[in-house]
């Protein structure tokens, strides 16, 4: 079995290009990843330059999706002093299968295999000298700081894991998707169809095959396969810059005076915010912590703030996340419909999808010309979501502020409603407003509360709506509670979790002695929006009859906002004091709160353990001091108080 040593840097290289993107997306349906552009390069060509500095003189980019515009790209701007050749998979291989299929470009020369979902600064030395002192068949570099740390390291630079037992742990570390390779390693690779490199690295470490990892001091690396990743690379690339650390070479200060340009006109920019240099901004527009592609138009009412504009897409008004261009992407046939409905031509119009949602709705903000509204496309899971249209013209009537319903096709499963703007109440809260705003402003809220809790039940006659509050909704707040937070979240067994049941049910018993009023049920500041600063409900589809404190608690111990406490006791009484059974609904209030934190931590456990919904494991720890805080004020309930007192976050 032969063994190369690296005498000199490898002059050929292969760059990873055929992937969908699908983490990308809707960015990557119109722009292949691998062309996104970092600070106004596209990626690749950023890899590329890098490479030539380290003596490569070809290179293959294996293609797949968006095959043709990365030829076209590199026959325009073909890089100085390199040979680039392709690679075409009609079908995508794979990292091994991709080697594979390029054995003829390998031959018998080592070479650098790099992703091109990454950028990356540093020096090739290290990884060099690793392999010359170790013969390694491939020499992997990884970073300690960022990334998922899947990767645990023997203490000589050998990889032990691929998949550490306790990715993120000490010792672990991120592969960083460049590597130099051997071009033995196709002896470990299958003959045929699609293969991962690192199954055929496992392979050659079962024989004894050193396949080693290096952290590069003075480097720099961010993974941009995902809009957030992304957004957060060019950060990252503008601090190094400012600080002159590894990774400033990756900023075109040249930015800076285009950014100063743009303000001179009367555009608004702040925070890291990139625009192309093609880019069309008229005065007015304002843009913070976003990217706007290339041709892309910003008009003078624009507000765009952490977003991202691909190219060629027009914004007339606010946008968050990812907008793209209706034409440039496959519509999903619920967004068609409603484009069809509302005769908005998809050539003319703009989609900014919201992020995943702890329910089966897909939520997109749509714009055409000065016009915009919000297609909410729903599943079968959930009878409630086809009732959004009419609650929604119900509450209007009884003067509830809630969103107009502009169009409902049951049949396509799809509602449209008015866009009532990006800013919730949640949002708000986070700006920081003072102490005196956040009263006021809750205030506003609680009358509008009130006035939905004063809707009489005579008036719900022929409107369809959620079971009431029973036992068995009690029941099943209480399991979601315990499967998936105290159970699944923090093991929590045996004496202490029945115990805590049974308080639960204590709970439950004492909320059924209310007088039912027609309930939001998920009251909390992110399903508040401000409208030009005044309030108005949105989630409002699970309405049900309960006790009023739920809906006050929901509110007033909201986790996402943390009200204090003093403030709590003085919105509750603002409540009250205009409420005819306010003794009763005082004497609930601290038992609501504990019923609906409980079925929050839940929500939040079960949400927590999925990766496209994991950001909501960051609000336990909050409900868990607000639920301390709430029973640290009750009688009774001894044994919740011990399991919630003792759990740790």
């Amino acid at each position: 079995m032969s063994y190369v040593r690296a005498e000199a840097p490898p002059r050929k290289a292969i760059l990873l290009a055929a992937g969908f993107g699908t983490r990308m997306r809707p960015l990557s349906h119109g722009c292949p990843k691998a062309l996104m552009p970092i600070w106004g390069t596209p990626a690749i060509d950023r890899t590329i330059a890098m490479l030539h500095g380290w003596g490569v003189r070809e290179i293959l980019v294996n293609l797949h999706d968006h095959a043709a515009r990365l030829v076209r790209h590199f026959l325009k701007q073909p890089p100085a002093d390199i040979r680039v050749s392709f690679s075409y998979e009609p079908e995508v291989l794979g990292t091994g299968g991709a080697v594979r299929h390029a054995a003829w470009f390998i031959g018998t020369e080592p070479f650098w295999l790099v992703n091109t979902d990454i950028v990356a600064e540093l020096s090739p030395a290290a990884l060099l000298r690793e392999q010359r002192r170790t013969c390694a068949l491939a020499v992997l570099w990884m970073d300690n700081r960022y990334g998922p740390r899947t990767v645990t390291l023997a203490k000589d630079g050998a990889v032990a894991a691929f998949r550490s037992p306790t990715p993120g742990a000490p010792g672990t570390v991120t592969f960083c998707g460049l590597q130099w390779v051997a071009p033995d390693i196709v002896r470990w690779l299958p003959p045929s169809g699609f293969s991962s490199i690192i199954e055929a690295y496992q392979s050659a470490m079962s024989v004894g095959r050193r396949i080693a990892g290096v952290v590069v001091p003075r480097s720099f690396w961010r993974d941009i396969g995902t809009p957030e990743s992304y957004r957060e690379a060019h950060r990252a690339i503008r601090e190094a810059w400012r600080q002159g650390r590894p990774g400033s070479g990756l900023y075109d200060s040249a930015h800076d005076r285009r950014m100063r340009r743009l303000r001179a006109q009367g555009a608004t920019i702040r925070g890291v915010s990139a625009v192309a240099a093609d880019a069309a901004v008229e005065p007015g527009a304002h843009i913070e912590d976003s990217i706007v592609g290339s041709k892309a138009r910003i008009g003078r009412a624009a507000f765009l703030k952490n977003a991202l504009v691909a190219e060629n897409t027009t914004v007339r008004g606010w946008a968050t996340g990812c907008a793209v261009g209706a034409k440039t992407v496959p519509l999903e046939s619920g967004v068609r419909a409603a484009l069809d409905a509302l005769g908005w031509p998809p050539e003319h119009t703009t989609l900014m999808p919201f992020p995943a949602r702890g329910s089966d709705r897909a939520l997109t903000r749509i714009e055409y010309g000065r016009r915009s509204a919000v297609v909410v496309v729903y599943g079968s899971a959930r009878r409630e979501n086809g009732r959004y249209a009419g609650h929604a013209r119900f509450l209007r009537r009884q003067g509830v502020p809630v969103p107009k319903a502009l169009c409902d096709l049951p049949r396509q499963r799809v509602c449209v409603l008015e866009d009532v703007g990006p800013i919730t109440l949640l949002d708000w809260m986070r700006s920081k407003p003072t102490q005196p705003d956040i009263e006021a402003m809750y205030r506003q809220v609680l009358d509008a509360v009130r006035t939905l809790h004063r809707i009489p039940e005579r008036a719900l006659t022929g409107l369809a709506l959620e079971p009431r509050f029973s036992p068995a909704l009690y029941r099943w707040e209480r399991e979601l509670m315990a499967e998936h937070f105290l159970v699944g979240h923090m093991g929590v067994h045996g004496a202490a979790l029945n115990a805590a049941l049974r308080d639960m049910e204590t709970v439950a018993r004492r909320l059924r002695t209310a007088s039912p009023v027609l309930l939001h049920r998920d009251m909390q500041s992110s399903n508040m929006m401000l409208q030009s600063g005044r309030p108005v409900f949105v989630d409002f589809q699970g309405m049900r009859l309960g006790p009023a404190a739920y809906d006050l608690a929901s509110l007033l111990c909201d986790p996402y906002a943390m009200l204090d406490a003093s403030l709590q006791t003085r919105l509750l009484k603002h409540y009250l004091d205009g409420c005819s059974d306010a003794d009763s609904v005082r004497a609930l209030y601290p038992w609501a709160a504990v019923q609906r934190l409980g079925q929050a931590l839940g929500a939040y456990g079960r949400l927590g353990a999925n990766p496209s919904t994991a950001r909501f494991s960051a609000h336990i720890p909050p409900a868990l001091r607000m639920m301390n805080r709430v029973l640290s004020g009750m009688e009774g309930l001894s044994a919740l108080k011990r399991v919630i007192r003792e759990v740790k976050p």
